[in-house]
């Protein structure tokens, strides 16, 4: 499992945020404390993620081609 932080400012990122995510087969959560949310829910995400830092955790052994598309996002 890797983990970064990411920001999504606004409801457009967390829409393209989630799009991207949705296209690879691990599993990919965001959490906040002990929070939990599945990162392929766009409407956990969008009710959760949106303004806040959020901790990415990526279910896979080589996530650089999902770290790629998200740089935008990492904080």
């Amino acid at each position: 499992m890797n983990t970064m932080n990411v920001l999504l400012s606004t409801q457009e990122d967390a829409v393209k945020f989630v799009r991207t995510v949705s296209k690879y087969p691990f599993d990919v959560d965001l959490s906040e404390g002990s929070n939990i949310i599945d990162a392929k829910s766009i409407l956990g995400v969008l009710s959760v993620a949106v303004g806040r830092m959020m901790q990415l955790k990526i279910h896979t052994e080589n996530p650089e081609e999902l770290c790629s598309e998200l740089q935008t996002y990492l904080a």
